[in-house]
C-alpha cells in the first residue's frame, strides 16, 4: 500500500511539473509572440516592415527559436534571415529597451538586465540597391541591456553611423560575439569583401576588450573571374574606450582627437599576413604591422610604438613591370625591411614629436626621421569637413625641427651604376655630370646662401664616397606651416635661412 502510495505521489508530482513547464512555455511563446506581433503592426526604427514565420520554445534548454525573419529598412534594403535561437530570453526586458513607448518622457532609467545567455542567427541574407551581404551565422554569449539615454526613435538615432553608436552602444554588454563567413559583394564596382570570422569579447557600455578580424579578402571581379586583391590574416585590436567620445557621437558633434577627456583610445592594434594577388603583382608583401599605444595617469601625454616587420619587395612574375626593372637594373633579387617608429603626443600643450621612424633594408640602407611639431590639434571631425579642419589645424601648427637621415648600405652605388649604364656612359662621368647638375641647380636657386651650399656639399661628398647623408630644418623660433607661403617657398635662399636648413656627410 505504502508502494502504491508513493508511486502516486510521484506520479502526482511529475504531472504537476509537467503541467507548470508546459504553462510556461506556453506563457513565453505568448510573450515572445505578443512582442513579435507588435513589431509587425509597428516595426521599431529604423525598420519599416517586419515579418516572422514561427515561434516555439523548448523549456528543457530554454530555447526560444523565431524563424524566417524578414526586415526591410530604408532605401529598399531588406534582410532575411532563417533561424533566430535565443537561451534564457527575457522577451519583456527586450522590450522595455528597444521600445520607445516605454521610456518616461522620452528619457531612459534603470540598470543592466540579462536579456539572454546565449543568441544563435543562422543564415542572414541583406540586400540592397548597390550590393547583397550574406553571413553565415553571428553567436553571442550573455546578452544584458539597459534603458538608452533617450528612446531609439527614428529621430533620436539618425542616420550617422557614430551618432547612432553614441546612444546604443552606452546600453549594450555581451560577453563575446562572432560572426562567421560574411560575404559582400557590390554589384555596382565589381568588387567585394570576405570575413571568415569577426569576433568581439567584453563588449561592456562602449568599451571592447578584444575585436578581431581572420581571414580578410577585399574580392575584385575581371572578365567574369573572382580574385582576392588584397588579403589579410588577421587584424586585432585590443583595449578599445570609446567612452569619453560617446556623449561627443550621440550629440551629433565631432570626435576629438586631442582632448583626453573627450577622445577615444586604443591600448593595441596588429595586423598580419598582408598580401593578394594587387599587392602580389607589384613583388608587395607584409608579415606583420602594429601599434602600441601607452598613457600617463592623467591622460595627457601618449606614447605610440609603431612597427612593420617583414616588408618584401620581390621581382614579379611580369619581368616587364617596373618593380622587376628596377631590381634587376639594382642587381636586387628581393628587398626586405623593417620600420619601427616611436613618437610621443601632449595633448595639453598641442605637440607632438617623432622620435625616431626608422625604415631599415639590409644591404641597401637606413633612413631615419625625427621631427617636432607643436600646436597641433588632431580633433578634425569626421565627413565633408574633416579635410578642411584638418588644414586649418595644419596650418596653425608650428614646425620646431625635422631631421633625416640616410645611411648607405649599397644601394647609392647601386643606383649610380644603374643610372650610368641606362646613360650609356662610363660610371666616373656620370658622377661628375650628376654633380654638375646639382651645382648648377644650387647656383640658380639658392645663391648666396650659405646654408644652402652646405647641403650641397653634404650631397656631393655622398655622391663620390656614399656614407651617412644628414639633411633637417631646424629654424630658430618654430615656425607656422601658415606662414610658409608661394613667396618665401620660392626663395629659396630665404626659405633656407628661415627654416634653419642644415646638411652634413659623415663617409
Amino acid at each position: 500500500m505504502r508502494w502504491r502510495k508513493y508511486v502516486f505521489g510521484t506520479v502526482v508530482v511529475a504531472a504537476l511539473a509537467w503541467s507548470a513547464i508546459a504553462v510556461a512555455q506556453n506563457l513565453l511563446e505568448r510573450e515572445a509572440r505578443a512582442m513579435l506581433d507588435a513589431w509587425v503592426r509597428s516595426p521599431p526604427a529604423p525598420l519599416t516592415a517586419f515579418k516572422y514565420g514561427n515561434v516555439n520554445f523548448d523549456i528543457v534548454q530554454r530555447r526560444l527559436v523565431v524563424s524566417n525573419v524578414e526586415l526591410s529598412g530604408p532605401d529598399a534594403e531588406r534582410i532575411a534571415i532563417e533561424q533566430i535561437a535565443i537561451v534564457d530570453p527575457q522577451p519583456a526586458a527586450f522590450d522595455s529597451v528597444i521600445d520607445p513607448a516605454r521610456y518616461k518622457d522620452g528619457k531612459g532609467q534603470g540598470d543592466f538586465v540579462q536579456v539572454a545567455s546565449l543568441v544563435e542567427i543562422r543564415s542572414i541574407d541583406m540586400q540592397a540597391s548597390d550590393g547583397e551581404t550574406t553571413v553565415a551565422a553571428v553567436s553571442t554569449g550573455a546578452v544584458a541591456l539597459r534603458q538608452f539615454a533617450v528612446a531609439p526613435t527614428k529621430a533620436n538615432l539618425g542616420d550617422e553611423i557614430a551618432k547612432i553608436i553614441g546612444i546604443l552602444a552606452p546600453g549594450i554588454r555581451i560577453a563575446e560575439i562572432a560572426i562567421t563567413d560574411a560575404v559582400h559583394r557590390d554589384t555596382s564596382e565589381d568588387e567585394g569583401l570576405r570575413i571568415a570570422r569577426l569576433g568581439a569579447r567584453g563588449i561592456d557600455a562602449g568599451r571592447i576588450a578584444e575585436a578581431r578580424i581572420d581571414d580578410l579578402r577585399f574580392l575584385e571581379k575581371e572578365d567574369d573571374n573572382e580574385r582576392d586583391a588584397v588579403t589579410i590574416g588577421a587584424i586585432v585590436v585590443s583595449g578599445i574606450d570609446l567612452t569619453r567620445a560617446l556623449p561627443d557621437m550621440a550629440a551629433g558633434r565631432p570626435v576629438s582627437g586631442s582632448d583626453p577627456a573627450r577622445k577615444p583610445q586604443v591600448d593595441r592594434w596588429a595586423l598580419q599576413a598582408l598580401g593578394g594577388t594587387a599587392l602580389a603583382a607589384h613583388g608587395f608583401s607584409v608579415a606583420r604591422m602594429g601599434a602600441d599605444m601607452s598613457r600617463l595617469a592623467d591622460g595627457r601625454t601618449e606614447r605610440v610604438s609603431f612597427h612593420v616587420e617583414g616588408i618584401e619587395v620581390a621581382a614579379p612574375a611580369d619581368a616587364d613591370s617596373p618593380v622587376a626593372r628596377i631590381l634587376s637594373g639594382l642587381g636586387y633579387p628581393a628587398l626586405k625591411g623593417t620600420i619601427a617608429c616611436v613618437s610621443d603626443s601632449d595633448y595639453a600643450r598641442k605637440s607632438w614629436k617623432m622620435a625616431p621612424c626608422d625604415f631599415n633594408i639590409p644591404g641597401a640602407g637606413a633612413l631615419s626621421l625625427t621631427y617636432a611639431l607643436s600646436g597641433i590639434d588632431v580633433s578634425a571631425p569626421a565627413g565633408p569637413d574633416g579635410v578642411e579642419a584638418m588644414v586649418q589645424s595644419l596650418a596653425a601648427a608650428s614646425l620646431e625641427w625635422v631631421r633625416l637621415i640616410y645611411r648607405d648600405e649599397g644601394l647609392a652605388n647601386r643606383a649610380i651604376a644603374h643610372g650610368a649604364q641606362a646613360a650609356g656612359q662610363p660610371e666616373a662621368a656620370f658622377r661628375q655630370a650628376l654633380a654638375a647638375q646639382i651645382r648648377d641647380g644650387a647656383q640658380a636657386y639658392g645663391a648666396g646662401s650659405p646654408r644652402v651650399a652646405a647641403v650641397v656639399d653634404a650631397v656631393l661628398q655622398f655622391l663620390g664616397r656614399p656614407g651617412t647623408l644628414a639633411v633637417g630644418l631646424e629654424p630658430a623660433a618654430p615656425v607656422t606651416f601658415g606662414s610658409l607661403d608661394l613667396g618665401l617657398l620660392g626663395n629659396p635662399a630665404a626659405a633656407a635661412d628661415r627654416l634653419g636648413l642644415t646638411g652634413s656627410h659623415t663617409p
